[in-house]
């Protein structure tokens, strides 16, 4: 959940789906945005581009600019003398240097092409796995509706078998297969809750936030 502290288990939550605070396509955009995946590869595209630049710097001629002075005497007495000042400009540039700087440029060109398409896949397979737990929250929420009908069907059957069974016109086995079907559609509407609460559990954990 993006907690730094262990969190305990919250009691009296309502089992019922809710709508998510955000759409889904704003949901996969923050995710996208900052899952550590993704963040990281970013770190290594901008390393590469650095590296580019770096390494095309060397093409350019250096500039070098010194200066400072000197005192001269020639008696023994430190007093008097002269005082120069000197300042020197120099311009060099490296005209060859056995192809080393173009297999520099080369070699980082070629790692910061690698990083764009490592941070594109990230951004996919996050994008992917997002997306796939919204398609499951959603199948659980239609599995709710649909086993939340089952247990009316089997309530109104169960009434019915009953009052049957009390008339004379229906057997205890009769009765007790309507309770059968009753228990199993209270069960799978359980198993739907649980599939629901898990799989929101799992996108409110990518997103690293409540949703």
């Amino acid at each position: 959940m993006g907690e730094n502290q262990p969190v305990g288990a919250r009691l009296e939550q309502p089992l019922e789906p809710k709508p998510l605070a955000l759409s889904d396509e704003q949901i996969v955009d923050l995710v996208v945005a900052q899952a550590p995946s993704v963040t990281s590869a970013e770190a290594s595209l901008r390393a590469a581009e650095a590296g580019v630049t770096s390494s095309k710097s060397q093409y350019f001629p250096s500039l070098r600019f010194s200066g400072g002075y000197d005192w001269f005497n020639q008696n023994a007495s430190l007093n008097g003398g002269r005082l120069s000042w000197s300042t020197r400009l120099s311009l060099s540039y490296t005209i060859f240097n056995g192809f080393s700087r173009e297999q520099q440029v080369q070699s980082s060109s070629v790692q910061a092409q690698v990083s764009r398409i490592q941070l594109s896949n990230a951004r996919l397979q996050v994008r992917a796995n997002m997306e796939s737990l919204l398609a499951a929250l959603h199948v659980a929420e239609q599995q709710l509706n649909l086993t939340a009908e089952a247990v009316q069907v089997a309530q109104e059957n169960l009434r019915v078998v009953q009052e049957r069974y009390r008339l004379g016109a229906a057997t205890i086995l009769d009765l007790i297969t309507s309770q059968a079907s009753m228990s199993q559609a209270e069960v799978n509407q359980i198993n739907a809750r649980y599939s629901y609460q898990i799989a929101r559990a799992q996108i409110e954990a990518l997103a690293g936030r409540e949703l």
